[in-house]
């Protein structure tokens, strides 16, 4: 796996190591996010179930609850640290590196390479063709996919919503007249 990072992202053993642990970082810190939201809603629900049924009593107290929130707050902030350092520090480490690396490349390079006017990458006949062939793949692999889905979602949506303005129930409720009904289905085909 690290030696498919290396390549794919163009990155030094270490780099490959510090994107992985930001990976998980970054994972652990949205899970970790999600922490807050569960108190609360234990906190209402132990909270509101008195209102509905009268011989029940809240189980825990408010103090209970506010320590609770504050030891997710505090863990969700050393995941952020931790997430911060391992992102960014690293990757402004790596980049300085590749900069460097580039600029000795180029201070080896003969000044005459850059007035001769040859190109200094292998070019050729079957060049030109494979870079074509290599950026239309790409293309219908990373943005056709997603492209298909949104005209797919789109069709979908005004499909629904033409068989929706045929009952007449639809129309009366929200008041929709027919110039509305137009512009609200016309607006995806842009």
């Amino acid at each position: 796996m690290l030696t498919w990072f290396e390549k794919r992202f163009v990155l030094t053993t270490k780099g490959a190591k510090d994107l992985l642990r930001g990976i998980f970082f970054t994972t652990l810190l949205n899970i970790a996010l999600m922490l807050p939201a569960m108190v609360v809603f234990f906190f209402l629900y132990d909270y509101a179930l008195p209102i509905f049924d009268i011989l029940v009593s809240p189980q825990r107290g408010f103090v209970y609850y506010m320590s609770i929130g504050l030891v997710c707050m505090v863990i969700t902030w050393f995941i952020a640290h931790i997430m911060y350092k391992v992102n960014y520090s690293t990757i402004y480490e790596e980049s300085a590196k590749r900069r460097i690396g580039v600029a000795e490349k180029l201070r080896k390079l003969p000044l005459a390479s850059f007035v001769s006017g040859e190109p200094l990458l292998p070019t050729g006949p079957g060049r030109h063709d494979e870079v074509l062939l290599s950026a239309v793949r790409k293309v219908c692999r990373q943005i056709v996919p997603p492209l298909f889905l949104m005209i797919m979602f789109n069709y979908v949506d005004r499909t629904n919503l033409s068989y929706a303005y045929l009952k007449p129930s639809f129309s009366e409720r929200y008041n929709l007249t027919a110039s509305a009904y137009g512009e609200s289905s016309g607006f995806g085909c842009c």
